[in-house]
């Protein structure tokens, strides 16, 4: 999915091709509502969404994510943040909730908050996919805490 860092509008990747996103003359896919005025948009994991809207609507900064891919590489999910006052209270949350489904660490040097999913054994893949399932539940679990998300997209 593509994502207006500005006005929080999702498009589907394939809007680049049928011509509704565009790029700038930096070579950017820009934003096409006028509220935005060709504001960047990025590229997040489709299951990501509404974990960095969800952040973002509360004034949490992320700086990047992935939903962990189990079939086809063997990373694991993570989301890292940037290090403000808002995001050291939901880092406390987390802590508090973790329950072992994730390993958060605080970077002071370069001012960022990295949470990452269980690592999973290599070649596991039910493994890889409930570590996957497990950070995701970990993380709505911390949104219904923060009352900052609602309900799962459909």
């Amino acid at each position: 999915m593509l994502v207006c860092t500005k006005c929080y509008s999702v498009y589907k990747v394939s809007s680049l091709y049928s011509g509704s996103v565009k790029q700038n003359e930096e070579g950017k896919f820009v934003c096409p509502s006028t509220t935005c005025a060709g504001h960047e948009l990025i590229e997040v994991d489709d299951q990501m969404v509404d974990v960095v809207l969800g952040l973002w609507t509360v004034g949490i900064r992320t700086t990047e994510s992935c939903s962990g891919h189990p079939r086809i590489w063997s990373n694991n999910p993570y989301i890292i943040l940037e290090l403000d006052e808002s995001s050291f209270a939901v880092v406390s949350m987390m802590r508090h909730l973790n329950n072992g489904r994730a390993t958060i660490m605080v970077n002071q040097e370069e001012e960022l908050i990295i949470i990452e999913g269980m690592e999973a054994p290599e070649g596991d893949i039910s493994y890889k996919h409930k570590a996957q399932y497990e950070f995701f539940q970990f993380i709505y679990e911390v949104f219904n805490e923060m009352g900052s998300l609602k309900k799962l997209r459909a």
